[in-house]
């Protein structure tokens, strides 16, 4: 299994990262620090999954999620956020 992991705090890169270690069906882990690039590299490397966070700089989680999704409609997609409001929630469903 392909991860395309997209976060741009480092240190929460690397919790993310370290979890490989718990899932043996994970074979590749990609990893990008924004939205722009998350949308390039999801194209490019078609994962089997993609952890989001929702605030990231240059294009935020969730209109990378939309982009991503025109051109790879059934790759599943993770919100993750430390975000506790609604409205955020809302907008990544």
């Amino acid at each position: 299994m392909k991860v395309l992991i997209v976060e741009d705090e480092i240190l929460e890169r690397k919790a993310l990262i370290h979890l490989k270690t718990e899932f043996e069906q994970v074979s590749i882990v990609l990893t990008a620090d924004n939205g722009e690039q998350a949308v390039k590299m999801a194209v490019q490397e078609r994962p089997d999954l993609i952890l989001m966070d929702i605030n990231l700089p240059l294009l935020d989680g969730i209109s990378a999620m939309k982009k991503i999704r025109e051109q790879l409609e059934d790759c599943p997609v993770i919100m993750v956020s430390a975000y506790s409001d609604y409205e955020h929630l809302r907008g990544s469903m």
